[in-house]
């Protein structure tokens, strides 16, 4: 097993990196989950890697979120090649790089008070970076497509291989199951986020600590939210058959 994840990582990169420099279908509203599912089993299965998303992942998630970011970034990147930009939004915590922001999302719109709340409103103010956010240390940073879609896809590959999930024979099966966030301090609402693609989302339904949610195998970052302070963890958590907790300490 060893030294095959890590060629399977670049297969994945690559095979992302072919679905973002793919055609616009601009007939059908864009790509779907569905289309960027078969992309990936696709591409890889011309390469020898037979992946697999158990059929947990979609009973548990409705679908893939590994398809779906990679949905949301595509759509991104249009939309900058669409407003005549040559750069993608770069999210910058505490010094650490998370990943390209999703200013589609309104909870990662939400963790920028200098920005307006809305899609629409970050895209007209595109080119003026904020300053350091007041409550977290967050700022925007501009990163060139090109490189943006390298750091997305090679970010796609290492998550997905994170765990030792390779068989020998190539075999990458990818299931969803139940994880647990434990934490410092009590009634912070957990955050989650992909370390590649700032775009947070609550984790489970009660207050730290613990909490449990079903997650996806992959590496993740987590955040805790309470009141008007945010933190993110610096630490990538990863999530598989044998690691299904985890503990954070910036919180």
């Amino acid at each position: 097993m060893v030294g095959v994840a890590p060629s399977v990582d670049a297969e994945i990169a690559e095979a992302i990196l072919d679905i973002l420099d793919g055609p616009w279908t601009v007939a059908f509203g864009g790509p779907t989950p569905a289309m960027v599912r078969s992309d990936f089993a696709r591409r890889l299965s011309n390469a020898g890697v037979a992946l697999d998303f158990d059929q947990s992942v979609f009973t548990a998630l409705g679908e893939s979120v590994q398809v779906r970011v990679t949905v949301r970034c595509k759509n991104l990147i249009h939309e900058a090649e669409m407003s005549g930009r040559l750069e993608l939004p770069l999210y910058v915590y505490d010094e650490t790089i998370v990943g390209i922001f999703d200013w589609h999302n309104p909870g990662a719109l939400g963790a920028l008070d200098n920005w307006a709340s809305s899609p629409t409103d970050f895209v007209m103010l595109w080119g003026k970076s904020p300053p350091p956010h007041p409550r977290n240390g967050s700022r925007l940073e501009w990163l060139d497509i090109k490189n943006a879609k390298r750091l997305f896809a090679d970010g796609v590959g290492r998550s997905m291989t994170s765990n030792g999930q390779v068989s020998p024979t190539g075999q990458l099966i990818i299931s969803a199951r139940r994880y647990t966030v434990d934490s410092q301090q009590h009634n912070y609402r957990v955050l989650w986020s992909y370390p590649y693609f700032m775009s947070p989302h609550s984790f489970g339904a009660h207050l730290s600590r613990p909490v449990t949610d079903f997650m996806e195998d992959g590496t993740y970052c987590f955040g805790g939210e309470q009141g008007s302070i945010e933190v993110w963890d610096k630490a990538r958590h990863d999530v598989s058959a044998v690691r299904t907790s985890t503990l954070v300490s910036a919180f």
